[in-house]
Order: C-alpha cells, then structure tokens, then sequence
C-alpha cells in the first residue's frame, strides 16, 4: 500500500509504493535523488478504511429498497415499486404523532408530570406537546368537576335537616 514521504530539499510529498522502501527514488520536482524510508507500520485499525469503502461500494450497487425485482418465465424482469413507508422522523416533522398509552396515562391520572412534559416537548418543538397539553388541561378539568360535585354531595348530606 503507498505511504507518503517529504522531500528533505523542496519539502514536496512524495507518494511511494511499498517495493520502493530502501531504494533510491527521484523527486519529480527538484530532482534530488533521496533513499525512501520504510513504511510506517501499520495499527490494529488499519483497515478499517478500506473495509468501510468496500462495504460502502457494495450498498450502493444494490438496487433500492424500494424497488422489487421480479423475474419472469420470458427472462423480462418486472419492476415494483413499494410505496416507501412514512419514518417515525417524518412523522415527528410533519406533526403526524399520536400520543402513546402511557402519554394518555399520565395525562388523565398524572396531571402536573403530563403538564411539565408537554410544556417540555412545546420549547422544543416536538408536535406532540399541543396534545398532551390540550389532553391534560381538559383531563384536570374533568378531575376538577368531579371533585367539585363530590364536595357539594358531601355537603349536602352532612348539613342538618
């Protein structure tokens, strides 16, 4: 594998291939003949690189994901386009995420967490955040109304008669 050197003279770097290490080699800028030092040794993590390139190289001579190759009995083959799925990211760019059961929990049941949450997911721009707010403000009026009802039973059956 070629490995760089710097020409002592013009300072220029020099590609130089392996065979070439312990000879004389020529600088193709000021002509100064120099000895090429070994090769640097190489790391356990040497080729990664080029193993990442390889694989990079391969995933894209594949054919999309999207496509399916069907062959028929003539030797044509006949191209079906899958219509690609909506990722969970576009949904959160675009708005389209419902809330969860565990969101519904705790917006009903947990009203001041739910609260927090959702003021949380508004400052950062996550789309559920109007929800869980909206859901939780209506679930603790819900709560409130029933606990109103309830003091006023209470009330009333406790006053003489």
């Amino acid at each position: 594998m070629p490995y760089e050197i710097i020409c002592p003279v013009c300072g220029r770097e020099l590609r130089v291939s392996d065979e070439a290490a312990g000879h004389n080699v020529q600088c193709p800028v000021c002509q100064s003949i120099l000895v090429a030092p070994e090769p640097p040794q190489r790391g356990p993590l040497a080729g990664v690189v080029e193993i990442l390139a390889e694989e990079a190289a391969y995933q894209r001579s594949k054919p999309p994901k999207q496509e399916h190759h069907q062959p028929t009995r003539s030797g044509a083959t006949i191209v079906r386009r899958r219509r690609p799925k909506k990722s969970q990211l576009d949904r959160y760019r675009y708005g389209e995420v419902e809330l969860s059961g565990l969101d519904w929990a705790l917006a009903i049941l947990c009203g001041g967490v739910a609260c927090i949450i959702a003021i949380v997911w508004l400052v950062q721009g996550h789309p559920k955040g109007t929800k869980m707010l909206v859901a939780t403000l209506v679930a603790q009026a819900i709560w409130f109304g029933v606990w109103l009802i309830s003091v006023v039973l209470l009330i009333a059956n406790s006053a003489p008669q």
